[in-house]
């Protein structure tokens, strides 16, 4: 599912349906997550950084490029229980500009997802310019020898973010819709229409909650189904694909 954000207002919102989902689903586990970065530098030059964290029962990956050429970039792979180079440094080139990554992730520690919470840093520079710093500030003083500290961050923001799941059919996060906006709760579910109840024939249907309201339920579901609906959150239209 696509969620794309549009600047027209509205004082309309989302239905006030409340439905409650069966406490006996068991949640899908994240395997990875994109995030899409845009980063501007001090000359005004604009980059977009792609970092990709990438988590299974027996390996870990982190892979951070620039541009549209996958081959180029930054590509950690690493199995969790002999997990080599935990910490380093690598450049590369592309687009004609020059970029570094610095990352220590030997004190990592992971949550329920692919990318780690805390104990960890990951820097990209551009040009030799610092674009974009990821991660514990105070783990990144430790370790630098320099003793310097990062007094000025060249202007980032987080343009989109893709989550991949894989398991059961119940997904939740949380996001905003605007820079200013609040965090909403977000459940999205796949399946049966009668939750936790075994039918060889399910109804299948697909629901979003947003705040634990619905705001969209599409029943008998069929392959390659594709649809799109508009809903408003914090006076944004919010498109749902």
């Amino acid at each position: 599912m696509v969620v794309q954000v549009s600047q027209k207002s509205s004082c309309s919102s989302y239905k006030t349906v409340s439905n409650s989902v069966s406490p006996n689903l068991t949640p899908s586990i994240q395997t990875a997550a994109t995030n899409l970065y845009k980063t501007i530098l001090s000359s005004g030059d604009h980059h977009l950084i792609t970092v990709t964290w990438c988590r299974s029962s027996v390996a870990q990956g982190l892979h951070i490029n620039s541009g549209d050429d996958p081959t180029t970039g930054f590509r950690l792979n690493t199995n969790t229980r002999l997990f080599r180079k935990k910490r380093g440094s690598k450049a590369f080139e592309t687009n004609g500009s020059k970029f570094g990554v610095v990352y220590d992730l030997s004190s990592a520690q992971y949550g329920a997802g692919a990318e780690p919470v805390d104990g960890h840093y990951v820097v990209v520079t551009v040009d030799s310019e610092l674009g974009l710093f990821l991660g514990d500030m105070s783990v990144f003083k430790k370790v630098n020898k320099t003793g310097k500290e990062i007094s000025q961050i060249t202007k980032f923001s987080l343009v989109s973010r893709r989550e991949h799941f894989y398991g059961k059919t119940l997904f939740s996060t949380k996001a905003k819709f605007s820079d200013a906006g609040n965090f909403h709760g977000i459940l999205i579910r796949c399946g049966g229409e009668d939750d936790g109840v075994k039918n060889p024939n399910p109804n299948r249907t697909l629901s979003v909650w947003i705040d634990k309201r619905v705001v969209i339920r599409v029943k008998r579901l069929q392959w390659n189904f594709r649809g799109k609906q508009t809903v408003f959150v914090d006076g944004l239209a919010v498109d749902l694909m």
